[in-house]
């Protein structure tokens, strides 16, 4: 695939949930935003996938307790989803 191909940020969401399960968020932050940058490199920025990155940081920070942040992730998802979803689906 190489390093800029978008399919990479997937695993790195799955890395950063298997460290978020171990109770290592700062590792699990470093892993959900190697994802968004590489997001941000390569897809246009209504793509559906920075929809579920959002919600990603914010399941980290919901986890660690960091309500105001993990709101304004979801609020962010929210937003995407609400941009790039067809009306009938």
């Amino acid at each position: 695939l190489g390093e800029q191909h978008p399919d990479l940020g997937y695993t790195y969401s799955v890395l950063a949930a298997m460290h978020a399960k171990s109770n290592d968020y700062k590792k699990a932050l470093e892993f959900i935003d190697k994802s968004y940058q590489l997001h941000l490199a390569t897809l246009p920025r209504n793509h559906q996938d920075f929809g579920q990155t959002f919600e990603d940081f914010a399941d980290i920070y919901r986890q660690q307790k960091d309500y105001d942040r993990a709101l304004q992730f979801y609020q962010q998802s929210i937003d995407n989803r609400l941009n790039t979803v067809l009306p009938s689906h």
